[in-house]
């Protein structure tokens, strides 16, 4: 059964197992830029969007943020947005193309929004948005807390 900390687990182990990604974060997009979360090298962020049930099936949505600091002229910032777009494709296929054993949840066929990004926090950043709606195939047809 799938979730929510199952489906975190799961995109940490793709982060970590990516050779790209340095760092994983599931928090809201605005701490990016404290302290504690100082990008170093190409960063996972996913982030809880507003999620749905239809006849009984969740949809869970999440936004990823796949980013990477840009430097002050700019002119890495192609590269990075590139890159972006490359991991964000891994990301999809991973999904996709999971071992049915370990993973029970599929991407929604209605397609997913994928938005290239330049902002500027601190320092200035730059990469891709993926939003993603991930159906769980268990109805809520059962308690799935357990009870006496």
């Amino acid at each position: 059964m799938s979730t929510l900390n199952t489906l975190i687990d799961y995109f940490e182990t793709f982060a970590d197992n990516h050779l790209q990604i340095k760092s994983f974060d599931y928090e809201s997009i605005d701490v990016v830029d404290t302290k504690e979360s100082k990008i170093n090298g190409t960063r996972l962020f996913m982030t809880w969007r507003p999620s749905f049930w239809r006849n009984g099936i969740p949809t869970l949505s999440f936004s990823f943020f796949i980013m990477d600091r840009v430097d002050l002229e700019t002119t890495n910032l192609r590269d990075v947005q590139s890159d972006s777009l490359s991991i964000a494709h891994d990301l999809l296929s991973d999904i996709n193309n999971s071992d049915p054993e370990t993973w029970t949840a599929t991407l929604k066929d209605s397609g997913t929004s994928v938005e290239l990004f330049k902002e500027k926090f601190s320092s200035m950043y730059a990469g891709c948005i993926v939003d993603v709606d991930i159906v769980l195939p268990q109805g809520l047809d059962s308690c799935s807390i357990p009870n006496e």
